[in-house]
């Protein structure tokens, strides 16, 4: 989280084309449909939502550090992206029931997780 909350600010010119390449290889093996409810489980910055906001329902950002989030609402406030909802939380203690969503997306982070 310390490493993140320090690079937040200039995460996205740092890596932004290294997960955009990654979120589109990903998105070429997936159907997206309309009522799907999405995870994105270490969303950052919110680079994927602009993939996914017109597609679908539902998106839920998930990250575990604050700065990133504040980057995030930041690209959700500019972008005017409708159906997103940002939280903090850690993915190995995830805050949801399971079966909420119908697709996770978890780009980028499960090498930082202790219990991958």
């Amino acid at each position: 989280m310390r490493r993140y909350d320090i690079t937040a600010e200039i995460y996205d010119r740092r890596y932004a084309e290294e997960q955009t390449a990654k979120i589109e290889a990903a998105l070429k093996h997936l159907t997206i449909q309309n009522h799907d409810q999405i995870l994105d489980s270490g969303c950052g910055t919110g680079i994927l939502f602009d993939y996914l906001v017109d597609k679908m329902k539902l998106i839920i950002g998930m990250d575990i550090s604050k700065k990133t989030l504040l980057q995030a609402i930041q690209h959700v406030q500019s972008r005017k992206l409708l159906n997103i909802h940002l939280i903090q939380a850690d993915m190995d203690n995830m805050p949801f029931e399971d079966g909420v969503f119908s697709k996770v997306f978890s780009l980028t982070v499960l090498q930082n997780s202790p219990q991958y």
